[in-house]
């Protein structure tokens, strides 16, 4: 058992945490530097106020535990971690005591400020957050283990399509756009899953928010630049998608008109559930105009992302630097009343050049194997 620990740390837990230095210091200079100790408690005091208020600290664990089994998925994909997979013949009862301490400690971050609220909530009497802050960390942690566990058992083996599937398949003929919604669903279920509930986790506190008081547009720009951005993993893949796994699609003679048509439909389809709660949960709070343009946006910062990605080799961890500090310019340029459209406009163009310009010349390495 220590040994098996012992290695999960070091291969999983240690390489985590070197891997994302830049991004905790990142968090720890911006929650130090511009926040003062008591502007943090009245933070918990509002967001323990309610137990709506408590999505958005939810939310923002649960992209931070889909960011831990993204890289812990990415680490089992390494050639020379593949011994790893030998932790599955252990006893079960082994393997999710080993899984669970490596996951924890993965974890740190969010128990740590959890134990912050919940002490918060429990110096006001809030009993009922005081048990849905534990609750929340049980259910992140477990689906995390549960995660790596299947990850291991199922290694490397055949998936075998059901009987159900193979007679769609055979007897419809499946639109383009629909290629990738249908194979981000099946490699990764619960990182799809799990994002969709962040980002309409995170929208939906946004427009409970709305009920409370009265507040202009840029409160809405601010949900929609996190909730869009959280979808940095689904574009991540869906970029690998177009230009690794199904990279004869960029041989094909298609214009780049008809490109950039499938790529809207696509995520138009990825964001349902984000499009479906700004319209109907904000046609009241602000006009349709801003609506609109709220939802161009969230579109366009997702775009951008897709360009962005055509510049260089990009890696998951590596991309997550740089949409934080695009979300903080983001933010900025909202509080100081930049329209909605013309933030979009700006995101759209930008992704679009930087997506012409690099299509042609981006390489993946060859060393890269298709999964």
């Amino acid at each position: 058992m220590k040994a098996v620990a012992t290695i999960l740390n070091k291969v999983l837990v240690r390489e985590f945490y070197l891997a994302n230095a830049t991004f905790f210091l990142v968090v720890v200079g911006l929650a130090g530097g511009f926040m003062r100790s008591i502007d943090h408690i009245i933070l918990a005091e509002l967001l323990v106020s309610s137990p709506l208020l408590m999505l958005i600290p939810i939310s923002v664990w649960t992209v931070y535990s889909f960011k831990v089994t993204r890289f812990n998925r990415a680490m089992l994909k390494r050639g020379e971690n593949e011994f790893l997979y030998y932790v599955s013949t252990l006893p079960a009862k082994l393997q999710v005591v080993a899984l669970t301490r490596a996951l924890a400690v993965q974890l740190v971050p969010v128990f740590l400020y959890a134990v912050f609220l919940a002490a918060t909530a429990a110096k006001h009497s809030l009993y009922f957050t005081v048990l849905l802050v534990p609750l929340a960390c049980v259910v992140l942690l477990c689906l995390s283990v549960t995660d790596l566990f299947v990850a291991l058992l199922k290694g490397h083996r055949e998936q075998k399509l059901s009987a159900l599937a193979r007679w769609i398949h055979a007897r419809f003929t499946k639109p383009y756009p629909l290629f990738f919604p249908e194979w981000i669903v099946r490699r990764s279920p619960w990182m799809a899953i799990g994002t969709k509930l962040a980002g309409g986790f995170l929208l939906f506190g946004v427009a409970q928010v709305y009920k409370s008081d009265t507040y202009d547009a840029r409160l809405l720009g601010m949900g929609v630049v996190f909730a869009f951005a959280a979808n940095v993993n689904i574009i991540w893949e869906m970029h690998r998608f177009d230009n690794h796994h199904f990279d004869i699609n960029r041989n094909l003679p298609i214009p780049f008109v008809r490109r950039f048509l499938y790529f809207m439909i696509t995520l138009a389809i990825l964001t349902l559930p984000e499009a479906g709660l700004l319209i109907s949960h904000f046609n009241t709070a602000v006009s349709w105009v801003e609506l609109a343009g709220a939802l161009l946006f969230g579109w366009s910062i997702a775009l951008f992302l897709y360009g962005w990605l055509f510049r260089h080799t990009y890696g998951p961890d590596q991309l997550h630097s740089i949409v934080f500090f695009t979300c903080i310019l983001l933010v900025v340029l909202i509080l100081f009343k930049i329209p909605f459209f013309v933030l979009a406009f700006v995101n759209i163009a930008g992704g679009l050049y930087l997506w012409r310009k690099y299509f042609y010349t981006f390489e993946i390495p060859m060393n890269e194997e298709k999964a």
